[in-house]
């Protein structure tokens, strides 16, 4: 070429004899060209072609052969159609037309097609990475909507270009049917289904159901072959139902189920790769369903949990009452013949018929025990209370008359919180000062104000607690140092003075006794007694 444009250049023109020689000389360069390029590494360049890109250019091929080949058939019937050959030929094209685009949109068409391209094109049957990344997809997608079951069905059937599906669940013992996609669901008693279920648990792998209905294994030898009959009959009511091909086990840690798949569109022959495939989709799929039921267990655990902990407050406000009504009983010897007595023990009586009667409402409505964290939300958290007859009668339907209150002159001072609640956090902490004296009868309660707050101090002499067991213990719910306590008082306690802007906090040290300090936001000015106001 250099010498050839040199002489070119030189006497301004190019020769005709080097033009046609530099041809055939180019043509004897290419063998010694290709050679170079086997033996050097650095020539070497890899072309890869996507499995889209083959068969979508296979596709284009057949359809340009095809119309071809309708072109020249319609020329020939033209020809031979005489006065009517143009008739002939518009109607056998729009014909082979519609043929065509019929082809092209069957799915037994690209079944047929993808299993040529893979069989004569690719040394592996599948791209693993774009079939991991499409079965993730279809998966997790919620977009393709339908169920997670019905997703994992999916993603299974376009492993092997199968049109649907069905999946069962297995615990173990039983087997339950759960979801179907394009499949009929047959109808198989439970034992029979059961014994195909834990057939398939003791060597779970891909099985081909007319392998295990004619005994026979298939080329991949999918499954193990048995006659146990109740196996065999399943494999067949599959096969009768909706023409079933295969069923893949659902994996995770355990078979927890199975997905039964149609045959496929094109006819095709199960390998190793298929198999592999399959039950690598299938343990992800059962990774997916196993959180489902791992979250749906933990939501109805959470439900009963609520369940069970509603009525706990409901019973330690029964028990309250008990307690109560127990101080009053103790309290008839001792004063049952004082008149002012009589009358406090008979509002005492109409007070706590009218707490059980609020609380079967609330049981029937199943609505929160007023005591129970979070209900003073829902009530009348902000209505004023006038706290000193309040106080004065928790003290006489809970305590001795011996025991001391020490109070400011100033009587109107309110506080904010419901009467029910109020009464019930600051009896339940009388009665836990009782209790830890023995009946010693040297507890008292003071109330004193300090700003915008009240400052209610439960005093005993009992045997106090150390700094560890108040910080670990003392305010954790469901957990008690009383025989037969059920350690959700005090935590409650605190919790409703939390709600309502305040705190609960105890001061104790081992030997020295216990003050428990209640601290309360003051109502303010212009609040009413609000619902259910205190009386004297």
């Amino acid at each position: 070429d250099m010498f050839f444009y040199a002489e070119a250049m030189l006497f301004g023109q190019a020769s005709r004899d080097l033009q046609m020689a530099r041809g055939a000389i180019q043509a004897l360069s290419v063998p010694l060209l290709a050679v170079a390029a086997v033996r050097s590494a650095y020539w070497q360049t890899r072309v890869a072609l996507s499995r889209q890109v083959v068969l979508g250019s296979t596709t284009l091929i057949a359809s340009g052969l095809y119309l071809s080949l309708t072109a020249a058939a319609g020329y020939f019937l033209r020809e031979v159609g005489g006065t009517r050959g143009l008739v002939v030929e518009v109607v056998f094209f729009v014909g082979a037309i519609a043929v065509l685009a019929v082809i092209l949109a069957s799915g037994a068409y690209w079944g047929h097609a993808r299993s040529f391209v893979d069989r004569h094109f690719f040394r592996h049957k599948y791209d693993w990475r774009r079939e991991w990344l499409r079965s993730m997809q279809t998966i997790s997608s919620g977009a393709l909507g339908g169920s997670l079951e019905e997703r994992c069905i999916k993603a299974l059937a376009d492993t092997v270009d199968s049109p649907g599906g069905a999946m069962w669940m297995f615990d173990g013992t039983r087997c339950d049917p759960v979801r179907s996609w394009n499949f009929a669901m047959p109808e198989i008693d439970g034992e029979t289904l059961g014994a195909f279920a834990r057939w398939l648990a003791e060597a779970p792998k891909v099985v081909d159901l007319h392998a295990v209905d004619t005994g026979k294994p298939d080329a991949a030898e999918s499954g193990t072959v048995t006659r146990d009959e109740p196996v065999v009959a399943a494999a067949r009511a599959f096969m009768a139902s909706s023409r079933a091909w295969l069923a893949v086990p659902l994996i995770h840690r355990s078979m927890i189920g199975f997905v039964v798949l149609a045959r496929a569109r094109a006819p095709r022959t199960l390998d190793w790769e298929d198999c592999d495939l399959l039950d690598v989709v299938g343990r992800q799929a059962a990774s997916y369903l196993a959180e489902q039921m791992a979250t749906e267990a933990l939501e109805a655990a959470r439900e009963f949990e609520i369940f069970n902990r509603r009525f706990v407050f409901v019973i330690h406000d029964v028990k309250n009452l008990v307690s109560q009504l127990s101080v009053l009983a103790s309290n008839v010897e001792k004063h049952g013949d004082r008149q002012d007595f009589r009358d406090d023990m008979v509002a005492t009586l109409h007070d706590a018929a009218a707490k059980m009667r609020r609380l079967m409402e609330r049981i029937h409505a199943f609505e929160p025990s007023p005591t129970e964290p979070g209900a003073g939300r829902r009530g009348r958290a902000d209505a004023g209370q006038p706290l000193a007859p309040l106080v004065r009668r928790v003290l006489k339907a809970n305590a001795p008359p011996e025991l001391a209150l020490i109070m400011p002159e100033d009587g109107g001072i309110r506080v904010v919180g419901d009467r029910d609640r109020l009464e019930a956090v600051i009896g339940h902490l009388v009665r836990n000062a009782i209790e830890a004296e023995n009946g010693a009868g040297t507890a008292r309660v003071e109330v004193s104000r300090k700003g915008r707050f009240v400052t209610i101090e439960i005093i005993d002499h009992g045997p106090g607690m150390d700094q560890d067991f108040i910080r670990r213990e003392l305010f954790k719910p469901f957990q008690s140092t009383k025989r037969g306590g059920m350690g959700i008082g005090v935590y409650q306690c605190r919790e409703y003075a939390r709600e309502l802007g305040g705190n609960l906090e105890a001061l104790s040290q081992p030997g020295r006794g216990t003050t428990m300090r209640i601290t309360l936001p003051l109502a303010e000015a212009g609040h009413g007694d609000g619902e259910g106001g205190a009386s004297s």
